[in-house]
């Protein structure tokens, strides 16, 4: 389920709570003074409430002594679990929980106070020690976590908030580094490119190949366009804010290459991402020419499989894929049928001359050496076959199968109730006895969970149907630090026809201890 509130609601509630502690009398009678570091000690373990920012709400981790800005429901959900601490049912139980009016073992109480703790026999349920009260309180559900959060908060003005240093992992969006204290924020310039949409998901159900939609475009000087859209963009730690872009939000940066927006619109949860189009700039300084290329991949046969493919790679010759400084990049673009097309023509991709490069192309986890480009003698903008001769992939087995695509949905029943089900980010189907890593053609659904029992993936959407006359393991996939686990099998062997729906009995003895939590 996913949880929105509007800017006014939210004033609205702030102003309410910020109000109901002052009629409690546990607002902060005077400011709080000290310098950085014995505040951060004086209100380590605190939730604060940002009053001159709109409550804005920041966790003061004990541990590290740095806050960690709350935002949203699902951050504060990310950040309960990120920064938690694994404890036994034993021992979790010795602490009174909020409404008890046993008050239980009150020196371990405030030995963890201000800790988050992972329940790690009850598949990392998690909890919150006030160190106000000593008391308990659970997290549940995103909602409740924030809930929990805001509601537990103290007040503190800009100047004392100023004084703690924030988490670089951990900051807020809409603050400049200025003010942030240790906020991370970083030179624009390393982001500087072409970035070009490489998938969009629409809840769950997919939502067609993006490739040619409008790019990106991110400058040195902090300018950005998409199309007709102009403004400028900001980096703090892992977001990045463009500041025309009412409707995507903040983005979230991957691994320097990619862009993902999160966002609900007419009812629907997007995921849109975005890759860099160009490689890294080359750390030679000869002043070589360069030369816009169009490289096409002619394949032996159609295979749907080859829309896995995202990126095309230049590798200068003799060098290794993984760890070369120069290599130019280009969004891949499949025409449906034997062909993969990939255009170098931008500033930040474009290949220089007198260099032959090892073709590869990238499948987003895994770069595949399909030929080489010779540009020792062109002088000019050249257009390139490159006939590939490879192994048929297990796709080219169900498309000679003569399968058809069908709807079908995956529900996944767990055996109990558990919150760290809704750390499942997709359900994915692998051809039978594939490897997710590194399988091209693995049909993906958004996971969701029911908030009891069940995760479902839907395959409705033509980027995401699955054919019939095939088998699929079947996997849930936790994100990067759960990975996949498998969870079963589907058989399309002898169906004929859809929709269909598969439940199948699932456990989390699979799952990494990350995921778990």
């Amino acid at each position: 389920m996913t949880h929105q509130f509007t800017r006014g609601a939210r004033n609205q509630c702030t102003i309410a709570f910020l109000t109901s502690l002052i009629l409690l009398g546990l607002w902060a009678a005077a400011p709080l003074g000290a310098d950085a570091v014995t505040l951060s000690e004086r209100l380590a373990g605190r939730i604060v409430l940002q009053v001159q920012e709109k409550g804005k709400a920041w966790y003061i981790n004990p541990a590290s002594q740095e806050r960690a800005y709350l935002g949203r429901p699902s951050d504060a959900f990310r950040i309960m679990r990120e920064l938690g601490l694994g404890i036994t049912t034993a021992d979790l139980e010795k602490i009174s929980a909020s409404g008890d009016s046993d008050p239980g073992d009150a020196k371990l109480a405030r030995r963890l106070a201000g800790k988050i703790l992972l329940q790690v026999q009850a598949a990392g349920e998690a909890w919150y020690i006030n160190p106000v009260d000593l008391k308990r309180y659970y997290l549940g559900r995103p909602s409740d976590a924030f809930s929990v959060m805001r509601n537990l908060g103290l007040g503190v003005s800009n100047t004392d908030i100023g004084k703690i240093p924030t988490a670089k992992k951990y900051t807020d969006p809409e603050q400049t580094g200025s003010e942030q204290t240790g906020s991370g924020t970083h030179d624009l310039s390393a982001y500087a490119g072409s970035y070009r949409c490489w998938s969009y998901n629409v809840s769950g159900g997919g939502g067609g190949n993006c490739r040619l939609f409008a790019p990106i475009v991110l400058n040195k000087d902090g300018a950005y366009t998409v199309s007709s859209e102009k403004g400028t963009f900001t980096v703090t730690g892992d977001t990045i804010v463009l500041s025309e872009s009412k409707l995507r939000g903040p983005g979230k940066l991957i691994s320097g290459t990619q862009i993902r927006f999160e966002y609900d619109y007419n009812n629907w949860h997007h995921t849109i991402t975005y890759l860099k189009e160009g490689g890294t700039a080359s750390p030679s300084t000869s002043g070589a020419s360069e030369v816009p290329v169009q490289v096409i991949l002619q394949y032996p046969a159609k295979d749907s499989a080859l829309n896995g493919i995202v990126t095309v790679e230049l590798v200068p010759e003799g060098q290794n894929v993984a760890t070369a400084s120069y290599k130019p990049t280009a969004i891949a673009v499949w025409d449906g049928d034997k062909r993969v097309t990939a255009s170098f023509h931008k500033a930040t991709n474009t290949p220089q001359i007198g260099k032959k490069y090892t073709v590869y192309t990238n499948t987003g986890s895994a770069s595949t050496a399909v030929g080489t480009l010779d540009l020792t003698a062109v002088k000019e903008e050249l257009t390139v076959t490159i006939n590939v001769t490879t192994g048929e992939s297990k796709q080219s087995a169900v498309d000679r199968q003569e399968g058809h695509e069908i709807v079908v949905e995956i529900d996944l029943e767990y055996p109990n109730r558990d919150s760290s089900l809704g750390s499942i980010q997709f359900v994915t189907l692998v051809p039978e006895g594939g490897d997710p890593q590194t399988a091209v053609y693995k049909p993906m659904a958004l996971a969701v969970w029911d908030g009891d029992r069940i995760v479902v993936g839907s395959f409705h959407k033509a980027t995401n149907q699955v054919k019939t006359k095939a088998k699929y393991d079947v996997y849930a996939d936790w994100g990067p630090f759960g990975g996949y686990v498998k969870s079963g099998t589907l058989d399309l062997m002898t169906t004929v026809s859809g929709p269909i729906t598969k439940k199948i009995q699932a456990t989390l003895s699979g799952a990494s201890s990350s995921s778990a939590q």
